[in-house]
């Protein structure tokens, strides 16, 4: 048997009435002057103030972080923790926000030379980080990875270190209530994205396994009601406890190819996370369908695809177009053209996806031609 490593030490807290029992939460984790981490719709939102009314008056607040989290917005979120003396961080919103908020737990000082290896050798004290999602995606509030885009060499960084991880996860979908259509679609399929690449990946273990799966098959049949019932809290809990699912079984599991392009598409194209793994899930499962073939078929009993009788390549089968149906349905698109893609660029997006280190757990090994035969069937 692989040796494997199942980590978790992220608390996570749900149900009625979280929200209001942050003051005592923050007591228990000896944060005395808090900083609020944040972007600007977050708080245009209102949702910043909802959570400043358990935090106090006084407390400081960053809301500076941009759509993708940067090496200056990393340094400037230092400069303002240092400035306001901050103690312990609550950072508020979607993976953006989640990531520049773990990324200073590890890193002192950034500059523009950052590189992932100086990242990892960089490692101040670290002050406790309460995390409370506003999206049902990414769940980086239970992962011991963040993402950090170079702007001047045009590179995403996804970095690991379990220091990353949080302190306490707080889930509170009355958050996520006024979330977007198309943030909703794209976040909900970032988080199935990562629960069927962490259930095929080669590091899937016992552990990640049932979590995984239990993920997928709450995204599958709530995604499309908070489509239609953008109201519906009943099923913005269940996305929102589904998303936190899937990031704990990627942490252990990791993940595979779609996210290896999906980066490479974020860093040259601004195309946002979710929505590139969307695009790319099932052009990628179908690519690792002769390797995956029971697993994918396992994805498929787990979504609803599957028939009765179906071999499990059969279900399989299902499985990709099942989610291409899903694509469609929730208005995604389904071609990587579609993206503001160029066929000249094909070549610079396979070669900065296989330099990704995710790729490692692909079923399927892949080369650089690999994915660039993959790109241009999916192009």
């Amino acid at each position: 048997m692989a040796l494997h490593h199942f980590h978790m030490t992220t608390r996570v807290v749900y149900g009625d009435g979280v929200l209001e029992r942050l003051p005592q939460y923050l007591q228990e984790l000896n944060i005395r002057r808090p900083l609020l981490v944040t972007d600007p719709g977050i708080q245009k939102a209102g949702l910043a103030d909802q959570v400043l009314r358990y935090l106090g008056a006084d407390t400081a607040v960053f809301a500076d972080v941009p759509p993708e989290t940067s090496i200056q917005a990393t340094a400037n979120l230092v400069r303002a923790a240092d400035a306001a003396q901050a103690d312990g961080l609550v950072a508020l919103g979607g993976g953006s926000v989640m990531d520049t908020a773990k990324a200073i737990n590890l890193v002192g000082a950034v500059g523009p030379n950052l590189s992932a290896q100086r990242v990892g050798q960089s490692a101040p004290p670290v002050r406790p980080l309460v995390a409370i999602p506003t999206t049902a995606g990414t769940g980086s509030e239970v992962s011991p990875f963040t993402v950090i885009r170079d702007e001047e060499h045009d590179v995403k960084y996804p970095l690991s270190d379990e220091r990353l991880l949080p302190d306490l996860a707080l889930l509170v979908p009355e958050l996520t209530l006024g979330l977007p259509p198309k943030m909703t679609a794209a976040t909900g399929m970032d988080a199935l994205t990562h629960a069927i690449e962490s259930y095929v990946s080669t590091n899937h273990n016992s552990f990640s396994d049932p979590i995984a799966l239990a993920a997928m098959t709450a995204i599958a049949a709530n995604l499309p009601v908070v489509m239609r019932e953008p109201r519906n809290l009943a099923a913005r809990s269940a996305m929102l406890v589904a998303s936190c699912q899937a990031g704990i079984a990627f942490g252990s599991a990791l993940l595979g190819a779609a996210h290896a392009v999906s980066h490479a598409l974020g860093a040259h194209f601004h195309v946002p996370h979710g929505v590139g793994n969307a695009v790319m899930l099932p052009w990628v499962m179908n690519f690792n369908l002769p390797v995956a073939t029971s697993r994918l078929a396992d994805v498929s009993r787990a979504i609803g695809a599957a028939q009765p009788g179906d071999s499990d390549e059969a279900a399989a089968r299902r499985a990709v177009e099942a989610v291409r149906q899903l694509n469609r349905q929730l208005g995604i698109p389904e071609r990587v053209r579609e993206l503001g893609v160029k066929p000249e660029d094909l070549d610079h997006l396979a070669a900065q996806a296989f330099k990704d280190p995710i790729l490692a757990t692909n079923p399927r090994p892949c080369t650089e031609a690999d994915l660039r035969a993959l790109l241009q069937e999916a192009y």
